[in-house]
Order: C-alpha cells, then sequence, then structure tokens
C-alpha cells in the first residue's frame, strides 16, 4: 500500500513538471485582418513563459473554417472574398481583444494554428452560420463536425456566399477593385519614380 501511494506521489510530481504545450490558451489583440480566415494578432506574452518571438505580432489561420481568397498571388479575388473579408473587418477591428486555443504546431507558411473567440463567441461559427465562410474539410479537427452541420443549415438558408446572387458584383465591391488597381499603379509609379532618381544620382 505505501508503496502505490509513494508511486502515485512521484507520478502526480511528475506530471506536474512536465511542461505544457505553449499557447493552449492565451488572451490576443487584434492587429489586423488578412482575409476572412488569416489574421494578425499580438500575442499577450504577460500570460505565458514564452520566446522572444512573442513580442511580434503573428500571423494565425483560423481552424476549421475556409473563405474565399482576395490575396492570392497572381489570382482574381474569389467570389464573395471581399464581403467576407469586410464582415471580418468589422468584428475584428484594430485593437479588439480576443481569446486564442492555439495547436502546439504551425502550418507550412509558419502561421499559428487555433480557434478564435471574441467573448463568448466562436470566431468559426459566426462566419459559417451567416455564408462568410465554408466549414474546412481537408484536416480533421476538433469542431469539424458542428461545423459542417452548421454549414448546411447557412446553405438551405441561401446565406452569404450561398445565396444565388452571391458572385454578382455589386457597385461597393467593383470601386473596391478600381482603387487597388489604382493603388497598384500608384506603387509602380513610385518606385520607377524613384529607380529614376537612383539613376540620376549615379550616372
Amino acid at each position: 500500500m505505501l508503496y502505490a501511494i509513494g508511486y502515485m506521489k512521484f507520478l502526480l510530481i511528475l506530471l506536474l513538471l512536465l511542461p505544457f504545450p505553449l499557447f493552449a490558451q492565451t488572451n490576443a489583440t487584434i492587429v489586423r485582418v488578412v482575409d476572412g480566415d488569416t489574421v494578425i494578432v499580438q500575442i499577450d506574452e504577460s500570460q505565458l513563459s514564452c520566446p522572444d518571438t512573442c513580442t511580434q505580432p503573428e500571423r494565425l489561420r483560423i481552424v476549421g473554417i475556409d473563405t474565399p481568397e482576395i490575396v492570392k498571388p497572381g489570382s482574381k479575388p474569389e467570389c464573395y472574398g471581399y464581403e467576407s473579408s469586410q464582415y471580418a473587418s468589422a468584428i475584428l477591428e484594430p485593437g479588439t481583444g480576443v481569446r486564442l486555443e492555439l495547436q502546439d504546431e504551425r502550418d507550412r507558411y509558419d502561421r499559428l494554428l487555433g480557434y478564435l473567440y471574441i467573448g463568448d463567441t466562436d470566431y468559426g461559427t459566426e462566419m459559417i452560420e451567416n455564408g462568410y465562410a465554408y466549414a474546412y474539410r481537408a484536416y480533421d479537427h476538433d469542431k469539424q463536425l458542428e461545423y459542417l452541420q452548421i454549414e448546411t443549415q447557412a446553405r438551405e438558408q441561401g446565406l452569404g456566399l450561398w445565396s444565388e446572387n452571391a458572385c454578382a458584383e455589386t457597385e461597393e465591391v467593383q470601386e473596391i477593385v478600381r482603387q487597388e488597381q489604382i493603388n497598384v499603379w500608384n506603387n509602380v509609379i513610385t518606385f520607377l519614380s524613384q529607380l529614376i532618381q537612383i539613376l540620376n544620382i549615379l550616372f
């Protein structure tokens, strides 16, 4: 009996000494929205025993959802991508405090992976049930079945990207596209002007 009690104490002490996964749960602040399923966050390092990199903003890929692309290099924005991104930006304004449940690994782009909560609201659920995101099917995760059920309801109700006119470009979306094209050309002109100035100095 004494041996068993001693053994149990040893196991308990061992468990207490084992390192817990880094960033299992933590608070963070939104820096900016990249698109509907990716955000830049500032981790609250005061809650964690974390490395120096915690002081830098991190790119977070929201687990379990997939939204239409708007910033994929070499590709046009996908249908309903702007609407999804705008909705995300509206509920995740810079400075918004959020809670993260992070996995202990990163994806191939070195992004953090995890669920995001605004108060008690699960961001993934919010996006899927309002038709701004698909339930992600490529990889298993804890909320996969729940998200698939929510997606089915949104699709049956014709919400957001499931609506009949989801791919019809609104005037607002067309204006966004025009402004982005103008910004691209302005950047090109600025670069060429700076290049000409450098060449004039050198030659």
